[in-house]
């Protein structure tokens, strides 16, 4: 079923699809600056990029609401654009066809920087927590069973004997 689509209509339409378009690759660059920051260590850098990234979400949520009301507005109710598409006009079609295919390979893009950052945060974790039983059993042998305490792999090696036991900590009666 065809319904009709005027000129400022179909402006509209693709110019929120755009809008859309353009926050994600906008978040695909913020991602890039992420992953960078990530290797870096730059917590400053991650945060402000999570804020950037949070706000351009925001924005194209918004967008894509604007869209799905326009959408409903001239009889096209709650349907994605590969179904909204082939329903159109075939002067507004093909142009609607070009921008979905950069919506989604936006997308798509985004989705490996997100899985890519998955694995470094993952990578980073286990690192920390090797490195955390390595110094445990460094510094004293008690804290070496943290890897057997937190179910974590780790030597695990049982706790001196009360004779060679360092003196307990006043703060640690305290607290």
């Amino acid at each position: 079923m065809t319904h009709a689509m005027t000129n400022e209509q179909f402006s509209t339409l693709q110019n929120l699809l755009n809008g859309e378009a353009d926050c994600y690759a906008q978040a695909v660059e913020r991602m890039r600056t992420k992953k960078e920051a990530l290797l870096k260590n730059d917590l400053d850098t991650l945060e402000k990029t999570d804020q950037e990234l949070m706000a351009l979400h925001q924005r194209a949520r918004s967008l894509e609401q604007k869209r799905l009301q326009l959408t409903g507005e001239m009889g096209y109710h709650d349907i994605p654009l590969s179904e909204l598409i082939p329903q159109l006009p075939a002067e507004y079609a093909g142009v609607l066809a070009q921008t979905r295919k950069r919506l989604i390979s936006l997308v798509r893009e985004l989705e490996q920087l997100n899985r890519n950052h998955v694995d470094l945060l993952t990578l980073s974790l286990k690192w920390v927590e090797e490195s955390v039983t390595v110094i445990a059993e460094i510094l004293t042998p008690q804290a070496a069973s943290y890897g057997a305490q937190t179910g974590k792999k780790g030597k695990g090696r049982s706790p001196a004997p009360p004779s060679q036991a360092p003196p307990q900590s006043t703060f640690s009666h305290q607290a």
